[in-house]
């Protein structure tokens, strides 16, 4: 039967047109068992390898040097003042790497999407290294309140920016939980080792005349919403809220109207946006004045941080946001959310990408099934008790 069906006896043509179809069908459906049972990325071979990585997360990251190494943190974020007394049990899934040297803030590997040995940080600047096979690297971010919103009004209250679409208005507190963001934007990277494929337009290896070659590193970009939230999940992370992402960005400041930076003239130390450097590529419009180096994406943790040590939180790519479109007089909820996503035709996402300029500095939404080659994630990862 099996010679029948895969055509080993030439079983094409048949003059019963009923035996034929049957044929047909059967041809299609041992290419499909084949393709579901060996396939790379199909389900056997990927619910295989998660089935692995879940037997040895525990092992990894709770047990053994990992215990050792939660102890120590939560001593200090519970004597800290920076976390008000957190009492932060031990997270699966989550290594524990001490405090970034300049802000102060704690700062965990993600394990499900490192390869290799647990990175050291620096001696002569306590950096984490930053290479291709690094995984998320997750700051701590203390809860409390934050002003959220801008207003173009008066320079000297807080939130201030010259031009304010009217759905960034007003500005207004919101109350966050203690979270976990990404320090930087998921890598190409990240996102293989995690679902081994991607989604990229500009891929690892993509090069030309006037783009510098594209590595790992680089972030990942042209996911949907709809893949980021099926898949994120799958290794233990989320797309950031509207409200943890303005957070995240503001690191506890009221004064900049740029994550890290106040002047303009100083932004392309901080950000990638469409400057005179894409020029070359003949970019329509670029940034007057700014000339950031970087054509497409540049490689993560290419500028400068903001204060509480995250990169290009303005530029690069932008970052997808779990909301939807709701305005500012919807009382915010858990998360900071103010409304089911799903009732919502659009999405949100932050943080203008290299092909933006700061004319559309604020919200921005879109389809959630719109892919953008400037537009992909800075996940999170929610504490668990």
């Amino acid at each position: 039967m099996r010679a029948l069906v895969t055509g080993e006896l030439g079983a094409t043509g048949l003059e019963d047109q009923a035996l034929q179809f049957q044929h047909d069908v059967l041809v299609e459906l041992v290419a499909d068992l084949e393709t579901f049972s060996t396939s790379a990325t199909g389900p056997v071979k990927s619910t295989t390898r998660r089935l692995a990585l879940s037997r040895g997360i525990a092992a990894a990251t709770l047990e053994g040097e990992a215990a050792a190494r939660w102890t120590a943190c939560r001593e200090r974020i519970r004597k800290g003042e920076r976390y008000d007394g957190l009492e932060l049990s031990p997270q699966l899934g989550l290594i524990p790497l001490g405090p970034d040297p300049a802000s102060g803030l704690e700062e965990f590997l993600h394990w499900l999407t490192h390869e290799g040995p647990i990175p050291k940080r620096r001696a002569e600047d306590g950096r984490i290294p930053l290479d291709e096979k690094l995984g998320v690297i997750l700051v701590l971010i203390p809860g409390g309140p934050f002003l959220m919103g801008s207003q173009s009004d008066d320079p000297t209250r807080p939130n201030f920016a010259p031009v304010v679409g009217e759905i960034e208005t007003p500005v207004h507190e919101v109350t966050l939980a203690p979270y976990l963001i990404s320090k930087y934007e998921m890598t190409q990277g990240q996102w293989v080792r995690a679902f081994q494929s991607n989604p990229s337009q500009w891929e690892t290896g993509a090069e030309t005349a006037v783009i510098r070659r594209v590595t790992a590193l680089h972030p990942v970009e042209s996911m949907t919403w709809y893949d980021a939230v099926r898949l994120l999940p799958r290794v233990g992370l989320e797309l950031c809220t509207e409200a943890e992402w303005e957070r995240a960005a503001r690191a506890g400041r009221t004064d900049q109207r740029y994550s890290g930076c106040n002047d303009p003239a100083l932004l392309s130390r901080y950000a990638n946006l469409r400057g005179e450097e894409t020029r070359p590529a003949k970019f329509p419009d670029p940034q007057k004045g700014h000339d950031d180096g970087h054509i497409i994406h540049a490689p993560v943790g290419t500028y400068l941080p903001n204060d509480y040590g995250l990169h290009e939180m303005t530029g690069n790519v932008s970052e997808w946001c779990l909301d939807g479109l709701y305005l500012y007089d919807t009382a915010a909820g858990a998360r900071g959310l103010r409304g089911p996503p799903e009732r919502s035709t659009v999405r949100i996402y932050r943080g203008l990408g290299f092909t933006s300029t700061l004319s559309v500095l604020g919200r921005i939404y879109i389809p959630p099934d719109r892919p953008g080659q400037d537009c992909g994630v800075r996940p999170v990862f929610l504490i668990k008790d």
